[in-house]
């Protein structure tokens, strides 16, 4: 298992307009307000991951389903930007806030997606070391989230699941990656 804490991530402007635009929270929020949240939003943001990759019949036998026959290996990744963002967002909530708040919360989501990347290159280097290609990272049902939290000990970064199968904290990401043999070229 590895673990990785306060790796550097980017926000990307363009990204929160587009998850605002899509959530229909784009309405007087302008380039200056995001990047504005996006500036202030760096102090709240502690991004950490414990990542690890199993043989196939590993993970089979933790209840994951690995139908195809070409994997070689499965990378089960947990990634956080732990809880003050969202501790923010709640007070801007209650101080009547909704336009900060749901800028600060698409911030959190490209803050997440953006970890998993981080974390999806460093697999994709690895894999490659050893002749290998990497799936793209899927998220795992909620189901398989308590399995992969205890398999990968993810209370190390305070990530754990709540009694009603909640991810805490709730800007958390569980994701997982295939590998399979690369072709080689002749």
């Amino acid at each position: 298992m590895k673990k990785i804490k306060r790796f550097r991530i980017k926000i990307r402007p363009s990204y929160v307009e587009r998850l605002l635009r899509r959530n229909g929270k784009i309405s007087g929020v302008t380039k200056e307000d995001i990047d504005r949240h996006i500036s202030e939003s760096q102090r709240l943001l502690d991004p950490c991951t414990v990542y690890d990759t199993y043989k196939p019949d590993d993970v089979v036998r933790k209840g994951f389903a690995v139908t195809d026959k070409s994997v070689v290996g499965v990378s089960l990744i947990v990634v956080t930007i732990g809880e003050r963002l969202a501790k923010e967002i709640t007070r801007l909530k209650k101080g009547k806030d909704e336009k900060g708040a749901a800028v600060l919360d698409a911030i959190g989501t490209e803050a997440v997606e953006q970890s998993v990347n981080f974390v999806s290159k460093l697999i994709m280097d690895e894999a490659e070391e050893q002749e290998c290609a990497v799936s793209l990272p899927e998220k795992i049902s909620t189901e398989h989230e308590q399995v992969a939290v205890d398999m990968l000990d993810a209370e190390k970064i305070g990530v754990k699941v709540d009694n009603r199968a909640r991810l805490i904290p709730e800007e958390t990401m569980v994701v997982l990656a295939s590998w399979t043999r690369s072709k080689r070229r002749k």
